[in-house]
């Protein structure tokens, strides 16, 4: 059985693991040179510093109802003396006494207090903290040929006539030239929609109709026969929420500043892992392959304060990513 606390210290093991500098264990074991024995701490941090030296600091943690006194941070003093640790940080879920605050900026100890936000402790409250990403999905539902004879032929009869090849550039040209004409918010202020009304519900979809070609879409070689098409398309509003599972926020002990955050939204097929670490903000991002969304848009909602001046491309880089690897195309499954 897992002892009481190790939740805690897992959570400080998973935050410094963002950095692919560091090297993270807990729980670690370090010679005590007074002892002359191996003492366990609880995380462990090693890295190489600029000029090639290496270090190391020791996380303790302390998971408990009452307010950390200065005994703890004596105890701490001596720790990183005996076993020669560059670094010492004690960390708390709740708060530290004036007393432990002064010994600790005294010696050199840093102090944080910690929240942790995961499945066992999210409350109904914290559900409001997620990833929404918002996608379209374009239905063809119906496309008809006008031939320059005045024959007008369904598009699965104009595929009929068409070669193995032809068919292939055709329907590459829609979800190209044409898919990519509907940029999805230009389209929904085209129709005087409001983004967040038109994702306010699944079935608030719209109707595009059009019967001429557009600029965008160029007659390929062998359409010489075609003199215009029309087209009807359904746009469908899809929203995917990505609730926090889990989180860790650190703050300064002594001025309550944020100092280190990570997160984790949605699940083993879809998730975001947003982190902010010595002043550097952190994503991964995976998606399933959804065929036919094309992506619109996003809103996320963090449950930690980032500091102001951070660098916050990294968030704009999910959107990209998104964008990028989630181009969808037509749904054709109506009209063929």
């Amino acid at each position: 059985m897992a002892r009481k606390g190790r939740d805690f210290e897992l959570a400080y093991e998973w935050l410094y693991d963002l950095n692919e500098n560091y090297t993270v264990t807990s729980p670690a074991y370090v010679y005590d040179k007074a002892a002359e024995v191996m003492r366990e701490v609880d995380v462990l941090v090693e890295y190489v510093d600029d000029r090639g030296y290496n270090r190391k600091i020791a996380i303790e943690c302390r998971d408990r109802k009452q307010s950390e006194n200065v005994m703890w941070i004596d105890q701490l003093v001596q720790k990183r003396e005996d076993l020669e640790l560059d670094y010492i940080i004690a960390t708390t879920t709740q708060t530290f006494s004036e007393a432990a605050i002064r010994k600790a900026k005294y010696h050199g100890i840093i102090i944080e207090r910690a929240e942790l936000a995961n499945s066992k402790t999210i409350e109904d409250a914290a559900q409001n903290f997620n990833l929404d990403i918002f996608f379209f999905k374009f239905e063809l539902l119906s496309c008809n040929f006008l031939l320059k004879n005045n024959q007008k032929l369904k598009f699965s009869e104009y595929l009929n006539r068409l070669n193995f090849l032809q068919r292939a550039k055709l329907i590459n040209e829609f979800n190209t030239s044409l898919y990519f004409g509907f940029e999805p918010n230009n389209l929904l202020k085209e129709c005087e929609i409001e983004t967040k009304d038109f994702f306010s519900r699944d079935d608030n979809s719209i109707t595009i109709r059009a019967d001429s070609f557009l600029t965008e879409f160029p007659l390929l070689e062998f359409m010489e026969d075609v003199a215009l098409f029309d087209w009807e398309i359904r746009v469908i509003p899809i929203k995917i929420t990505l609730p926090l599972s889990d989180s860790i926020s650190v703050f300064d002990a002594e001025s309550n500043s944020n100092k280190d955050y990570r997160a984790i939204y949605g699940n083993n097929e879809d998730y975001l892992r947003l982190g902010y670490l010595n002043g550097k903000l952190f994503t991964e991002i995976k998606f399933k392959h959804r065929e036919y969304l094309r992506f619109a848009s996003m809103n996320l909602e963090l449950n930690t304060i980032i500091p102001e001046e951070t660098d916050t491309s990294a968030i704009d880089d999910i959107n990209c990513y998104i964008a990028d690897n989630l181009l969808g195309k037509f749904d054709f499954s109506k009209i063929l």
